[in-house]
């Protein structure tokens, strides 16, 4: 059996050695990554997946299935985006339509 903990824990390493940490823009006033590439946007994905597996663990146990099964559709979502995003890596980093394709994913 997976321990949550330990997945959140590697996919925060994971994130910090792949793609380090935003930058804070202060025109925005908001943390933005500098690079806009497809393997940004995979491992915030995978970040976003991570997660959704430790909500669902919670969801679960406190009886809200309904909002289990939101979690479940955002997790694999975010599994088929970076499968997505990375047919093609490291050829597709250069894609000009990786950052309209990150927001437009992003949108519920």
């Amino acid at each position: 059996m997976m321990n949550l903990a330990q997945l959140c824990t590697l996919v925060e390493m994971l994130r910090k050695e792949a793609i380090g940490e935003p930058k804070m823009i202060a025109e925005k006033h908001a943390y933005e990554y500098q690079d806009h590439s497809a393997k940004v946007v995979a491992v915030l994905k995978l970040v976003r997946a991570a997660h959704g597996v430790s909500a669902m663990n919670l969801l679960c146990r406190s009886g809200l299935f309904i909002d289990f099964g939101a979690i479940v559709r955002c997790v694999y979502d975010c599994t088929e985006e970076v499968y997505f995003l990375l047919e093609e890596f490291p050829s597709n980093r250069d894609r000009p339509r990786v950052r309209s394709e990150a927001r437009a994913v992003a949108l519920p």
